[in-house]
């Protein structure tokens, strides 16, 4: 039906447009109405369809729609545009659903047993992976069998249209949470019908930042789930970084984390990682996991930054690493990266004695840390800003009164102490870096007496304190439902220390511990065979304060052992079952930029975010306000409440279908509101005032949306569990350290080329090109280091009328260095031949930082150094200053042609990424060139070399200039050039006018004097046509192509074989390969698609029969 409607469309414009009439127009707008108004068809469109919801500002994101297959077989797509839910579509659009309700329409669509519809989603890949694939996502809370599932997929496959139509679409199937458990019983069925089972991290190619920060150490590669065992047994070590293919719920204390799988943006090791600075990221992009890999068992230096700007283009990327190999680190350079990161103590105030055992949570606030811990005293502020959000009733925390005389008790067959005891178990042990073996050894020994009653028995006044007050009828617990036992230390959840993580929570049923047996079942649950009281959960919770990793972070941070201990928090449990939502809120206040980010990361039910399985993938809601003024604090609340700016949702979770929400967007509000109004009130509490701070503040909060009927809040909805400050790291101060990597810069082609006559700007700069092969000493960036060179290597390729010459620049004739203080600049001179005599050529680098900005990472590379360069280095020529830059990220394949009578010209090249968020415009440069193809009256070729092509970019790309020079490249033949020498040519510029479409080409002539200030430099007796040294038949261009990787068989290599060849006249070492047969079919080599991206392969063969023939003997002077 749309098929025949738009060709009625067409067939009407084309009446128009020979004299057809106003009723025809009319026509085409009523039928383009009913078009564009109907919410339902039965085909899509590859790669673009209307139906699809898609991002217009992030190429990321996968556009998808949602569809329905009929028992008959039919599919129907609904316009995701109008309706994200299959509910709502349904329900309005679809007679067989009216009138239904949302719980009968799951019940006839989620289960096999009377299903009348199955329900699904279809994405593309998005734009930023460029690949023809397309994934199919099935709702159902039933298994699918491989047949079913095999016919479903079959049914989308043929109802999906492509786009050119000689698109070669993959397809692959993305199972959702609840069918994922059975896709082992399945995959070979999807596998042999070609369906690749699959998710939607295949199409993350970016890399997310968790933690910035830097770190140098051993890079060693783990798998999660042997983490902590390595780690125990010496294997890995805090001094070390972590490659790991999932980060797990805890990790131990280590100098940096790279994950290869998507983490959680507000996980405890998340949150432990942005309190100490520690660089923590997930390597997405292909290139960096590369890299990465490479360099698995070498010492390395990483950093990693988050991107602070709109445009990013010219940021650095977000990690760095190189090796101590290539980068050239000695000892000296390695001992000051060792000072510049040991671990400062933290300042910790000791825990005091407290009036009582207990005290009601809502009465603590934060100045209590020291008697009750910092969860319960933060708890306090929950109560006195949103009692009606958080635990009801309000709990209880038991203070260090409980520690302190635990401590006292004697250890079954000592005369010692537990506290006494513990100490001599921990002698020797506390120092760094530690004995992790043994000082596990300990650690389990310690914890094992803590857990044990008859080991260590409560004294009784304390085991009666925590019964009393549990039972005490202002606090309202349920003795049959379970009470949730917290760790309350003064080293976590404080301003100074985090500690998210270290420690453990423990449920317990106060019935099991008053029914005067120890026999089970449990109260509290009946199906738990043994007794679960109260006092042993609070026995495992204290003894949570021995593990290893929370042990481990005081040593490191200088703890001093005497004044912590472990209070605790209680309030009633919250079931798993109940949970319909839960999640982390990270609530940053920035006050110098004058803006409140709330990030709300949750997940469904009880699936964990703070302790993630590796892989899963949470959702992200982001609210924000912002204010040109500086308002108090109390008033953030009704900001958020009226309008919030940027407020989206973007990751989805994983475990959720495509198109649904772990929560709507008021409900994120709601929970950005509540989560406002307790930060402000800690903000009060501790620093006495509502004024809008002049610092940045981070603050971690939790959250649960409930089902009524429990006990921890029988209304349900949602409750606000925690809030903690997130400690910043201590700002580096000092001197920025300068890592050496090997870097080639070369000519900047874009807007801004720095040619001072933008009369002849382009030829200008084909005449100004040159590139740097650089590398650096390892150093302090001070002015008295910089009164000598940075540059350990310097190797220059400048242009000289048609040749190419290279020279180490620190060599050259008249070398001379100097500092300038004025501007911070590095100044390297030298003189060069260019065909003239010598001349002067300046390498500057100004702006170079002597001391760290407030919150500097102080590692810095070669092209980031100078502050305003945006990478670049200054090169002067000839007087001309022009900029040297990194080869640039490859983004767009780009093709400009241009026709003249007799001539035709089409140049390929690459544009760099454009930006990423909002920009008034933007002007692509060059980031790579493939090639230009050049027909003239007499003879056609192709060049490909970087010398022979320059590109001039106009405003925004609005007219785009070419500089061709053949003469420059070594591929083209004897025969090509001296056509163009006969011809009177040396060279072609082509002007490619966006705006109307205006193209020309116009030969440059020999003897022409171009108007630029570098004079004449193409005489002809420099550019022989018939130079000797040219090959007759020069090698091809290479084509541009996408690397892939290639399997390569080579059984029976050896039979190709042929033996030696004979010994000539005049003969070098018989070490030629021989001739050898056709591949094999085993050696497949893809071809290139249809735009002409494909695999690029080298296949390298000389020497490789080398030692199997003798050398032949010389024969005279001329072998």
């Amino acid at each position: 039906f749309f098929s025949c409607l738009f060709f009625f469309d067409f067939f009407v414009v084309f009446r128009i447009m020979n004299g057809g009439s106003i009723f025809a127009l009319a026509t085409i707008v009523m039928w383009t109405f009913v078009e564009f108004t109907t919410a339902t068809k039965s085909s899509v469109m590859f790669p673009m369809d209307r139906y699809f919801k898609s991002s217009f500002v992030d190429p990321t994101a996968p556009p998808w729609t949602k569809f329905f297959i009929f028992s008959n077989g039919t599919i129907v797509y609904q316009d995701a545009n109008r309706y994200e839910l299959h509910y709502d579509y349904a329900s309005a659009e679809l007679e067989d659903f009216s009138g239904v309700t949302a719980q009968q329409f799951d019940a006839i669509t989620l289960y096999n047993a009377g299903r009348k519809a199955l329900l699904g989603a279809i994405m593309y890949a998005p734009q930023s992976v460029q690949a023809e694939e397309v994934a199919v996502q099935f709702v159902s809370l039933d298994p699918l069998d491989a047949t079913f599932l095999l016919r479903s997929i079959s049914i989308v496959q043929n109802s999906v249209s492509c786009s050119p139509s000689n698109c070669d679409l993959k397809f692959l199937y993305f199972p959702t949470f609840e069918l994922s458990s059975s896709i082992a019983d399945i995959e070979g069925a999807l596998t042999n019908a070609g369906i690749e089972v699959s998710s939607v991290a295949r199409w993350t190619v970016s890399s997310t930042v968790y933690s910035d920060g830097w770190a140098f150490g051993a890079l060693k590669h783990v798998p999660p789930d042997q983490i902590q065992q390595q780690f125990e047994s010496g294997l890995l070590t805090a001094q070390d970084i972590l490659l790991t293919d999932g980060v797990p719920a805890e990790i131990p204390p280590l100098a940096g984390l790279i994950s290869l799988a998507p983490s959680t943006p507000n996980s405890h090791v998340t949150i432990l990682a942005k309190t100490f600075g520690l660089p923590f990221i997930y390597a997405g992009d292909p290139e960096e996991r590369r890299r990465v890999v490479d360099a698995v068992g070498q010492r390395v230096v990483l950093r990693v930054l988050s991107p602070q700007q709109f445009m990013n283009t010219w940021l650095p990327p977000p990690m760095k690493l190189v090796t101590f190999e290539e980068a050239g680190i000695d000892a000296a350079m390695h001992d000051i990266l060792k000072k510049r990161k040991m671990p400062k103590p933290i300042p910790i105030q000791p825990m005091q004695r407290a009036e009582s055992y207990s005290a009601p949570l809502a009465s603590l606030r934060p100045v209590d840390v020291v008697r009750f811990g910092g969860k319960s005293s933060n708890f306090g502020v929950l109560f006195a800003s949103i009692p009606s959000h958080t635990v009801q009733p309000s709990g209880l925390g038991f203070s260090f009164n409980i520690w302190m005389d635990f401590m006292k008790t004697t250890v079954q067959g000592t005369r010692m102490t537990l506290g006494d005891w513990i100490k001599q178990k921990l002698q020797g042990l506390m120092v760094w870096p530690a004995d992790v073996q043994q000082l596990k050894v300990a650690l389990e020994q310690i914890q094992d007496v803590i857990k044990d009653k008859d080991k260590s028995p409560f004294p009784a006044d304390v085991e009666n304190a925590i019964l009393s007050a549990l039972q005490d009828k202002n606090y309202g617990f349920n003795s049959t439902a379970r009470l949730r036992f917290r760790s309350s230390t003064n080293v976590e959840d404080t301003s100074t220390f985090s500690g998210a993580g270290l420690y453990d929570s423990n449920s317990g049923c106060l019935a099991d511990d008053l029914d005067a047996d120890d026999e089970g079942p449990s109260v509290c649950q009946p199906e738990e065979p043994k007794e679960k009281g109260v006092l042993r959960a609070v026995r495992r919770t204290l003894a949570s304060f021995y593990a290893i990793n929370a042990v481990l972070a005081r040593i490191q941070y200088g703890v001093n052992e005497d004044d912590v201990g472990m209070a605790l928090c209680v309030h009633h449990n919250f079931p798993d079952e109940a949970e319909l939502a839960n999640g982390v809120v990270f609530v940053t206040i920035d006050g110098p930029r004058r803006q409140t980010v709330v990030s709300i990361v949750s997940q469904p039910k009880d699936n964990s975010v703070t302790n993630p399985e590796a892989g899963v993938v949470p959702e992200t809601a982001t609210l924000s306000v912002s204010s040109w003024s500086k308002p108090d604090l109390d008033q953030l609340s009704t900001k958020f409440m009226q309008n919030p700016r940027n407020a989206t949702i973007d990751p989805h979770s994983s475990l959720l279908p495509v198109g649904r929400q772990v929560m709507e967007m008021q409900l994120y509000r709601d929970v950005a509101v509540y989560c406002v109004e307790a930060v402000a009130a800690f903000v009060n509490f501790t620093k006495g005032s509502m004024k809008w701070p002049e610092e940045k503040l981070v603050y971690d909060l939790e959250y649960k949306y409930l089902a009524p009927g429990q006990a921890v809040k029988p209304a349900g909805g949602l409750v606000i569990k925690q809030v903690r400050p997130v400690p910043q790291p201590e700002p580096e101060r000092g001197q920025p350290i300068l890592i050496n990597e090997p870097m080639l810069f070369e000519t900047l082609q874009g807007e801004h080329t720095g040619c001072s006559d933008t009369a002849t700007e382009q030829e200008c700069l084909s005449q100004s090109k040159a590139q740097l092969f650089a590398e650096t000493r390892n150093m302090e960036l001070s002015e008295a280091a910089l009164q000598t060179t940075i540059f350990t290597k310097a190797h220059l390729k400048w242009k000289d009328n048609c040749t190419v010459h290279e020279a180490d620049a620190l060599d050259l004739p008249g070398y001379r260095h100097k500092f300038i203080r004025a501007s911070n600049s590095s100044v390297d001179q030298f003189h060069i031949d260019a065909g003239r005599g010598a001349e002067a050529v300046t390498i500057t680098l100004p702006n170079i930082p002597l001391e760290l900005e407030l919150g500097a990472n102080p590692i810095l590379f070669l092209n980031e150094i100078g502050k305003w360069q945006n990478g670049h280095l200054q090169y002067t020529f000839r007087g001309e200053t022009t900029r040297l830059s990194l080869p640039m990220p490859r983004d767009k394949l780009k093709t400009f042609t241009a026709s003249e009578p007799g001539y035709d010209i089409s140049v390929h090249l690459y544009w760099t990424p454009g930006p990423s968020g909002p920009s008034a415009g933007w002007t692509y440069p060059l980031s790579k060139w493939v090639n230009a193809t050049i027909s003239t009256p007499t003879t056609s070729f192709t060049i490909c070399s970087w010398w022979a092509m320059t590109y001039f970019p106009g405003h925004h790309n609005f007219w785009n200039i070419f500089y061709l020079e053949p003469f420059l490249d070594p591929t083209v033949s004897n025969e090509d050039l001296k056509a163009l020498a006969d011809a009177g040519i040396r060279g072609f510029m082509v002007v490619d006018q966006t705006l109307g479409s205006m193209k020309t080409i116009t030969p440059i002539p020999w003897g022409s004097t171009p108007a630029c200030s570098l004079g004449n430099r193409y005489p002809q007796t420099l550019c022989n046509a018939t130079d000797t040294s040219r090959p007759t038949q020069p090698p091809p261009c290479p084509p541009a192509q996408s690397p892939v990787q290639i399997n390569l068989n080579f059984r029976g290599i050896l039979q190709d074989f042929k033996g030696c060849p004979p010994c000539t006249g005049a003969s070098s070492p018989n070490s030629a390969p021989p001739a050898m047969s056709s591949p094999s079919p085993d050696m497949r080599v893809p071809t290139p698609d249809h735009n002409g991206n494909g695999p690029q392969i080298n296949l390298i063969f000389a020497n490789m029969f080398d030692g199997l023939c003798p050398p032949c003997p010389a024969k005279g002077p001329e072998s």
